[in-house]
């Protein structure tokens, strides 16, 4: 469904497209390690220590791992664009061991705790690497993006009398900036990186980045593998929320 998702989405750019453009389209395995906190207050005057949330070390979430899609179509020798989907979803089911307080409601010491996280992740961009080197092998340039993340986050008691459910949900999208580098040292290998994000001051920041290899096998068909950073803090003082997954990728592509 992720796949068929995401060239609908280009069938747009694609049907403004010359026939000497390329289609690549590229799936990675992810398996990053995550840290968060939130602090969710509802408007309560929470006591100190109790309204930050370590999401691992109170609800019990641990790392997963994902499927990260991306679509990407050649405008030009050096420049692209490009969709990519990523749905990074958590979910526990534990006793907490401190007291916590999430959107107004108490959870104490030994009460059962379910939790569910989720966030869709989209990324819609023009990659314009405009500067290269005589040899052909450098290419650097800028990124434009909007990103659209989508959070539902759930904390529910079942076992209390009454059961205990809170539910918050936020949506965004938001332009950004960032930097592509590829360096091809011979004809079957790429080296690549790049970083793109926003600050926006006192309400947080967004910002991902990736650095890797790929390597071409046959015409039409490399594999790739490297490493990304994830990371996402929106504040509303006194609520916040602060994500980062970063950890190693591999995965495969094929040119169309």
């Amino acid at each position: 469904m992720k796949t068929t998702a995401l060239v609908l989405t280009f069938a747009g750019f694609v049907a403004s497209a010359s026939t000497a453009q390329i289609l690549e389209v590229e799936g990675r395995y992810w398996a990053p390690n995550f840290t968060g906190q939130v602090q969710v207050t509802g408007g309560a005057q929470v006591p100190d220590g109790l309204g930050v949330i370590d999401l691992k070390d109170d609800l019990g979430l641990t790392n997963k791992r994902f499927e990260d899609w991306r679509v990407s179509l050649a405008t030009g020798p050096h420049s692209r664009l490009r969709v990519a989907y990523v749905s990074m979803d958590y979910n526990a089911d534990q006793q907490v061991q401190r007291t916590v307080v999430f959107d107004g409601q108490t959870y104490t010491v030994g009460t059962r705790v379910v939790t569910n996280l989720s966030m869709k992740y989209w990324r819609y961009g023009w990659i314009w690497e405009f500067i290269n080197d005589p040899l052909g092998r450098v290419h650097f340039g800028t990124i434009v993006e909007a990103k659209s993340l989508s959070i539902d986050a759930s904390l529910a008691a079942p076992a209390l009398s009454p059961p205990i459910a809170e539910h918050k949900k936020f949506d965004a999208t938001l332009p950004s900036l960032g930097l592509a580098l590829d360096v091809d040292p011979i004809p079957t290998v790429k080296i690549f990186a790049e970083l793109s994000g926003i600050s926006a001051g006192k309400y947080g920041h967004g910002w991902d980045g990736e650095a890797g290899l790929k390597l071409s096998l046959a015409p039409g068909l490399s594999l790739t593998g490297g490493y990304r950073y994830f990371d996402l803090e929106a504040k509303d003082d006194p609520d916040f929320a602060k994500l980062k997954n970063a950890g190693p990728f591999v995965g495969a592509c094929i040119r169309l």
